[in-house]
């Protein structure tokens, strides 16, 4: 029992590491175990972070359990999620919504007792982190403390999950994000649907993971998109990402356990049964075998294939995708989405001989009784048969009788089908006969795709495949990731002679780069050295600048730039610029600023992709005045800012409350020509109300009418937040009323500051009021903010049973009640002496996982002391219910 009583006093922290450390019992016990693994193999961030680098695929696999977990462990997974998927596969549930935090806990701890390898990672589960960011990294903390887990997982992008990500991290937390479908919303989504089929959710799957990035997340899962908009966001992020239905393009693949193994239970592991027992069948092994193989799979690129990549976007909303990502700058993911839509539109499908020969039938009747008219309508049925016979062994002459059938029967060639037939040539070594269908065709129509295939057809014909190159760029045809990969295998990696000018050199060595192969082009560029009259220039080192660049490898970008003026070769600009942006995206902003600097007093001047560059960098920091400084230099320099420059500074000016400094920059917007849009006017209209400027604020929204930009929810709520604070509750009405009279539906933040604005002045009768017209007339469900603020002011008032009824209204709408919550109701119970509610109270803090705070802690300690009762204390503390009825 003195073992027990001093167990007992253990902190929790110490609580979790003693229990996994005793997780492994002895060999010679009846019940014996594995024997313990050393922590030194645990799997480390960095370790990760090394082979994202390397561009090795990252394998990932869901475990609830101790069996599941020990499977994982043995089969070299490098992270183990524990995922609230749990809440379907193990609990039987619909959807990952019902299961509990405590519930999690349980499988979080199993499975850091049988995982001694893999990073162990945690879900939040629904309904534990969307409150507040103080309630994220709460439940967050109790993941790692009780749960034993190295990292968490949550869902989503909007706003407030960005926050909460971003506060975890900042409170020493890793945490991986989750984009595409998200399952804990899928009431917003309308059931289990993928994402990123259309342009607009596409970009938004791109923004929302680099947001996570942003916000210190370590590596993102992309859930249920299309392969191409998997392979930009994966282009565009510098961290992992995860794939699951999100085709082959991702850093690495996560599948749920029972759906990997094809199970609908686990079985249980060899070692945790009784030596006593019989043992009638090895699933160990049959699950080992698995797991390896989906790990082989992923780490050779045959997993997932065509087959398992489902999610399409049609060819209108591709093309459109692939241009707002230009748009956005992140033209190396639109290169890389390209490249991801080609190689899946391109993935052979086995096909028999005789569907071969039915093809090449139907074909033939097609044309036999088709008029001579009408044999333009076979230019589409013409491609079927070509690319039947391009897979066969002697398909290049039959591909060519077809050709010059084709010409014979007069059927025009579409794109497609002079693609075909050029691919096809190419594989058969037809070079010259590849040539006549390229000719063929009308320019305007030789997109990038059809010049990556008469290219990769060329067979190592330097000159050829550099004037192809070249003609691109004139055309203003942007060659892809594609390009470059053809001209790298054909010209390096297969050995072949390059004997060619600079220009060549230069093109295969930002080919290079631009697969992450910089260290090969570095090797190049010595093979250019030794070459007479091949000297390198200010391009080739721009390329490998670049590539290093990307690749996080900053001071190897310094010292090629260092270099450059050791051999002769002036950097220009542009060399200025790409180590500029690369500081900046890799937090070394002062370094970036310092290196810009010191290059204008070497006479090498920035442009305005300099400026821009640096001015978003330190507004992204929250460092405004260096930003003001130079969007002052950028203007005194002539260079000209874009919309996105003057965005970031008003917003950036508001948020500091310099309205005086955004208005002029405002000022300055609307000299140059720029429109401002409703984000522009609506951080002047915030930023006017939070300096109690609101005469400023109308001016702006009066401002915002002549310019034809109507007033959003966002711009009204800024005047009813202003009116709030300064207690003018019939102007704040007047402003919600003449919100509804324009269209616009208030939303949980109107209501929210107007109940606390009339609690805080003790007129119940209008926040209970205000409260009913949320959900009866707005249909806007009050959230656990608004019932707190109606809670407290009754508490205030003594109203317990009001108070008491709204907590039971939280649980039956299933609204979660916080810390804040029960700290109000514990004061007013404690100052009405009703301690057997309080009791209760204490076991419905439990029952929700919710942790008691300081505050918590200073009420239940001045009230149980008093009235000897400081054992119950502890009970709540360690998780057990207090209440005389659950005894």
């Amino acid at each position: 029992m003195a073992f027990l009583t001093k167990l007992s006093k253990i902190s929790p922290l110490a609580r979790v590491c003693l229990s996994r450390c005793m997780s492994h019992v002895p060999e010679n016990t009846v019940y014996g175990g594995p024997t313990p693994q050393t922590a030194d193999r645990r799997v480390t961030l960095n370790q990760l972070k090394q082979k994202y680098k390397k561009g090795e695929p990252i394998t990932v696999v869901t475990a609830y359990d101790y069996p599941s977990a020990v499977h994982l462990d043995i089969a070299g997974i490098d992270i183990c999620l524990v995922g609230d998927s749990a809440s379907m596969v193990v609990h039987g549930h619909d959807t990952t919504l019902p299961i509990s935090l405590e519930e999690m806990l349980v499988h979080c701890r199993a499975v850091a007792r049988g995982a001694k390898r893999p990073l162990l990672v945690g879900d939040l589960p629904f309904g534990t982190y969307e409150t507040s960011t103080s309630q994220a990294v709460d439940t967050a903390v109790k993941v790692l403390r009780e749960g034993g887990m190295d990292a968490i997982k949550l869902e989503g992008g909007s706003p407030s999950r960005i926050t909460a990500a971003k506060a975890i991290v900042e409170a020493g937390i890793a945490v991986i994000g989750h984009v595409g479908l998200t399952p804990q919303a899928i009431s917003v989504l309308g059931g289990f649907r993928p994402q990123g089929k259309n342009v607009s959710s596409a970009i938004k799957v791109v923004e929302t993971a680099m947001a996570l990035q942003e916000a210190g997340c370590f590596s993102v899962v992309l859930e249920c998109v299309p392969a191409p908009v998997a392979a930009a966001a994966t282009s565009a992020l510098r961290i992992p990402t995860i794939g699951i239905g999100a085709g082959p393009f991702c850093s690495g693949q996560v599948l749920v356990y029972h759906d990997l193994l094809g199970m609908l239970q686990h079985p249980h592991h060899a070692k945790v049964t009784p030596k006593f027992c019989k043992q009638y069948a090895c699933v160990g092994d049959v699950i080992k075998k698995a797991l390896s193989e989906y790990k082989e799979e992923v780490n050779n690129g045959s997993f997932p294939g065509p087959s398992h990549t489902p999610y399409k976007m049609n060819p209108d909303d591709v093309n459109g995708f692939f241009k707002e990502l230009e748009k956005l700058g992140l033209n190396k993911a639109a290169s890389v989405a390209t490249a991801a839509a080609e190689k899946m539109n391109t993935a052979q499908r086995p096909d028999t001989e005789a569907s071969q020969n039915l093809a090449l039938n139907f074909f033939k009747h097609l044309q036999q009784n088709t008029p001579s008219q009408h044999t333009h309508f076979l230019s589409h049925p013409f491609q079927a048969p070509v690319e039947q016979v391009n897979r066969e062994l002697d398909g290049g002459s039959r591909s060519s009788e077809l050709y010059q059938a084709s010409k014979e029967w007069g059927i025009p060639l579409t794109v497609n089908a002079a693609a075909i037939l050029i691919r096809g040539f190419g594989r058969h070594k037809m070079v010259d006969e590849s040539v006549i269908p390229f000719k063929e065709l009308d320019p305007s129509v030789k997109n990038t795709h059809v010049r990556n295939v008469f290219m990769d057809g060329l067979n190592g014909d330097v000159k050829r495949m550099h004037t192809l190159v070249a003609d691109m760029k004139e055309n203003d045809i942007r060659p892809s990731a594609v390009t470059f990969v053809i001209l790298i295998n054909q010209l390096w990696s297969d050995g072949v002679s390059i004997e060619a000018d600079v220009i060549i050199y230069n093109t295969v060595i930002d080919g290079l780069c631009k697969v992450g192969r910089q260290e090969e082009g570095l090797r190049l560029m010595d093979r250019m050295r030794s070459m007479k009259g091949l000297a390198p220039n200010v391009f080739t080192y721009n390329c490998l600048i670049d590539g290093f660049c990307n690749c996080v490898d900053i001071e190897k970008g310094k010292e090629l730039f260092d270099q450059m003026n050791e051999v002769g070769v002036s950097p220009n600009v542009i060399t200025l610029n790409i180590l500029v942006d690369g500081m900046c995206r890799h937090g070394r902003i002062n370094g970036a600023l310092n290196f810009f600097s010191g290059m204008q007093g070497n006479r090498l001047k920035g442009n305005a992709v300099t400026y821009t560059t640096l001015i978003t960098a330190y507004c992204d920091i929250d460092h405004i005045v260096k930003a003001v400084d130079l969007f002052d230099q950028m203007l005194a320099s002539g260079c000209s800012p874009d919309a996105s420059v003057y965005h970031r500074l008003i917003s950036g000016l508001c948020k500091a409350g310099r309205m005086d400094a955004a208005s002029n920059v405002l000022s300055k917007l609307k000299k140059v020509g720029f429109r401002p849009d409703i984000v522009f006017y609506n951080s002047l209209v915030r930023g006017f109300c939070k300096k109690n400027m609101v005469d400023k604020a109308y001016d702006i929204i009066k401002e915002m009418e002549e310019a034809g930009v109507k007033p959003n929810s966002v711009s009204y709520n800024s005047l009813i937040a202003y009116f709030c604070q300064n207690g003018n509750f019939g102007l704040a009405r007047e402003a919600m009323e003449w919100m509804i009279n324009e269209g616009h539906v208030p939303t949980i933040a109107t209501y929210g500051d107007l109940i606390h604005a009339y609690c805080s002045n003790e007129n119940i009768k209008e926040a209970m009021k205000l409260f009913n017209d949320m959900s009866s007339t707005s249909k806007i469900p009050p959230n656990t903010i608004t019932y707190n603020i109606r809670i407290e002011s009754l508490c205030n008032n003594n109203d317990i049973n009001g108070a008491l009824f709204l907590v039971d209204d939280m649980k039956a709408k299933a609204v979660k009640p916080y810390s804040d919550t029960y700290n109000a109701m514990f004061k007013g119970l404690k100052e009405n002496n009703l301690l057997e509610d309080g009791f209760r109270l204490m076991d419905a803090m439990i029952e929700h996982a919710c942790k008691p705070d300081y505050i918590t802690m200073e009420i239940l300690t001045g009230w149980l002391s008093t009235v000897g009762e400081s054992g119950k204390l502890t009970s709540v503390i360690q998780g057990y219910k207090v209440s005389p009825l659950s005894e």
